[in-house]
């Protein structure tokens, strides 16, 4: 008897991957692929990818993950994705653009907005990187390409367009557009006034787990998927990896991936003083504080300088090593709390490097990096909003490595619980909602790995040091290396 089963699409800043997974939240088949982005020349730190590119890309990954899982009936199909990312839908129904949230085509057209009303309206800082200042650059320098918009949405909710011809922007994604007002929960004119864009091109906004409508036929067919099949709204990969652990009200929930926020749920809105966004369930919202790049960096130092080792063997060797790297990396800039920005960052030795330098040891640096990162912003958090939890519930590919979770315990004074499916809790939310949207059973949660705090006078003095170093080195972000 086949498993019954759903396809999900996350698209992640660096990578694709198609999954066949069953309904009880095993994994049956993953295909992955890099993303390829272009640079536009149009604009300082702009990038952007070609939708049919990624058309292509995805159909070819769900062609290899169908086929890899064997036999399964596929019942439904949900996507999850970067935030901030959008893709332009021009008149004729065709995807013309694609942005991914690091385009950041609308820095020279910030400037003369009022960011203390915009602020105030949806707790979001002064920045570039929202989907509707990508639109208002694009105005600016390219008005050819502009003339072609007739809606745009979210990269998860394009996916959703591409299976069902139906176009709606997922609210939790809405809150990093610059034109949903949060007090509201609803699409501001006033802002789209302010910011300069159409309210007209905006799309419906919809709520993740439903139902957005069956699966083109023609796409039924191509895929093997099981007639009437289904497309579930997804969201963004932050909200979805706090569904796919299950996080409840006052949960602190590290997600540790390309970046790493720092969040908390909870149940009502008002204003902090970092973000604030509508979670992925219903009347909750997502408290978030983010550390920058951190996996990003440890992805592509390991990939330009140590590729001929893996993670296992660095993370293994640095722990038959034991002890603490006689070095400091500093690499996360903080994207939400500006008094702990740092932007000048990279590895500090104490006069001389040592003879007992090893590959290991630079990763090995990086993920304690991380790991004071997260208990500095855990601490950050937890004095605005408190939580009488004995734990943060941990999840992403960087708490495959021990040395971060242990030491991110040791210095917060927390037990970090890795739920199952930890490394892959985005795609497990994404079950989760098609659970609930195809009445299927309830996924319980269990715990994979459990770390508790040390009392390690080693890992303590570290961090204090760390802070000591990482202050003096906000005092260089107005320096520039290269420039």
């Amino acid at each position: 008897m086949k498993r019954k089963a759903y396809l999900i699409i996350d698209v992640g800043t660096g990578n694709t991957r198609a999954a066949v997974i069953s309904t009880e939240g095993d994994s049956l088949a993953v295909a992955r692929e890099d993303s390829v982005y272009y640079e536009d020349h149009d604009f300082p730190s702009s990038i952007y990818f070609k939708p049919e590119e990624w058309m292509r890309t995805i159909s070819s990954l769900i062609h290899r993950a169908v086929e890899a899982a064997g036999p399964a009936d596929i019942i439904a199909v949900s996507a999850a994705s970067q935030r901030q990312g959008i893709v332009l839908i021009d008149h004729d129904g065709q995807s013309l653009l694609g942005f991914p949230n690091s385009d950041m085509r609308g820095a020279e057209f910030i400037d003369d907005l009022d960011w203390d009303t915009l602020t105030e309206i949806t707790g979001l800082e002064k920045d570039a990187f929202y989907s509707c200042m990508k639109v208002r650059g694009t105005q600016k320098r390219q008005p050819q390409t502009a003339a072609r918009i007739r809606t745009y949405t979210s990269i998860s909710d394009w996916i959703g367009y591409l299976f069902t011809g139906e176009v709606v922007w997922e609210r939790s994604q809405t809150a990093h557009t610059l034109a949903y007002d949060i007090r509201i929960d609803a699409w501001s004119i006033r802002m789209c006034e302010m910011i300069g864009v159409d309210p007209e091109q905006l799309p419906p906004m919809a709520i993740a787990g439903s139902v957005l409508g069956p699966v083109k036929e023609e796409l039924v067919t191509e895929f093997g998927l099981s007639p009437g099949a289904k497309f579930i709204v997804g969201a963004s990969d932050t909200q979805l990896a706090l569904v796919g652990v299950q996080a409840k009200k006052g949960d602190v929930v590290v997600v540790n991936g390309t970046t790493t926020p720092i969040t908390m749920v909870i149940d009502h809105y008002r204003k902090f003083p970092f973000w604030i966004s509508p979670h992925a369930v219903a009347n909750e919202y997502m408290l978030e504080l983010n550390c920058g790049a951190t996996g990003i960096n440890v992805q592509r130092l390991k990939d330009k300088l140590l590729s001929e080792y893996s993670y296992e063997q660095l993370e293994k060797r640095a722990m038959e090593k034991g002890g603490i790297p006689r070095m400091l990396a500093m690499f996360g800039e903080q994207y939400n709390l500006p008094e702990e920005r740092c932007t000048t960052v990279g590895f500090l030795f104490d006069e001389e490097i040592e003879m007992t330098l090893e590959p290991c040891d630079f990763i090995h640096a990086m993920n304690l990096d991380v790991a004071c990162q997260i208990a500095l912003n855990y601490r950050h958090l937890t004095k605005i909003e408190p939580s009488d939890k004995e734990y943060m519930l941990g999840c992403g590919g960087g708490f495959r490595s021990s040395i971060t979770a242990q030491a991110a315990a040791d210095i917060s004074g927390k037990e970090v619980w890795l739920p199952r499916g930890y490394d892959q809790a985005t795609m497990l939310g994404c079950i989760h909602l098609c659970n609930q949207a195809m009445e299927m059973p309830h996924i319980e949660r269990t715990l994979e790995k459990r770390f508790q705090p040390q009392d390690s006078q080693e890992i303590k003095k570290y961090f204090e040091k760390w802070l000591t170093y990482r202050g003096r080195m906000r005092n260089m972000n107005d320096l520039s290396i290269l420039g």
